[in-house]
């Protein structure tokens, strides 16, 4: 336990996981959810990572569900 400038006893504690609703939980979600299209052979855009591409028969094909532009 630690205290403020009150004095007052506060508690600080150390998590295993990033709270829901925190930045670092959706940085944690986007990071599991953009490793799907990786593993079916997509490429994230290095301009835009949310968009994946992949190339068949020579033409970039976006991911199903994601935005071309």
């Amino acid at each position: 336990m630690g205290g403020n400038k009150s004095g007052k006893p506060m508690l600080y504690v150390n998590l295993k996981k990033a709270l829901y609703g925190t930045l670092q939980a959706a940085l944690g979600f986007w990071r599991i959810l953009s490793d799907i299209p990786i593993e079916r052979g997509f490429k994230l855009n290095e301009n835009d990572q949310c968009v994946a591409n992949r190339t068949i028969n020579g033409n970039s094909v976006p991911s199903k569900g994601m935005s071309a532009t």
